[in-house]
């Protein structure tokens, strides 16, 4: 009897080990490691807030998404807007874009079309995928702007051969809309076109 509950003691342990290694595994890896992670977010926000609050815009962009998703600080969108506005007013295009995103949605600020399009624009102009998009779909769907498909056309052109993915969906949902004259037209404005300095 002693004998097997030996035998049987001995192989519960031998059964449990890797479980107990995994167990202890997963602790190590993912707890450890998310403690570092938290302790260098935390220290990343201080040193972006300290460069931010010198003036450097790209700082203040990436306070602005800090405050936006709640990266080592609470989320605060009425913080982000007013980070984003910062690098903004500098010139730097993705906290343009932003900034446009922040007035479409209408947070953080009150929801503004018109501007939502003017930030999108500066944007979109110094060749910023994503404000292209955004601002073919203000176009497509006449948000802030006279819908106009050509246009429309135009920038989600620009977007879809900068890599952007959802302008090329819609270059294709849109195509049979313009007739091959519009399209020509779309395609040789597209060839010309040239990104802008930062406004």
């Amino acid at each position: 009897m002693k004998r097997y509950k030996k035998k049987r003691s001995l192989a519960v342990i031998i059964l449990a080990f890797p479980i107990i290694f995994c167990v202890v595994f997963a602790l190590f890896k993912w707890g450890i490691r998310g403690a570092v992670v938290t302790s260098t977010t935390v220290k990343s926000f201080q040193e972006i807030k300290k460069a931010a609050e010198q003036g450097e815009a790209k700082s203040e962009f990436n306070l602005g998404n800090a405050y936006k998703y709640g990266l080592g600080v609470p989320v605060n969108d009425g913080e982000a807007v007013r980070w984003f506005r910062k690098s903004a007013d500098q010139g730097d295009a993705m906290a343009q874009c932003s900034l446009g995103v922040a007035y479409i949605l209408g947070k953080g600020v009150e929801a503004n079309e018109g501007t939502a399009v003017e930030w999108f624009r500066k944007s979109a102009d110094q060749g910023d995928v994503l404000a292209q998009n955004n601002l073919g779909n203000a176009y497509y769907f006449g948000r802030g702007v006279k819908k106009d498909v050509q246009i429309a056309y135009e920038w989600f052109l620009l977007a879809s051969n900068g890599g952007n993915s959802k302008a090329s969906e819609m270059l294709a949902s849109i195509e049979d809309l313009l007739t091959p004259d519009e399209k020509l037209a779309a395609r040789n404005w597209a060839r010309q076109w040239k990104p802008k300095p930062a406004q």
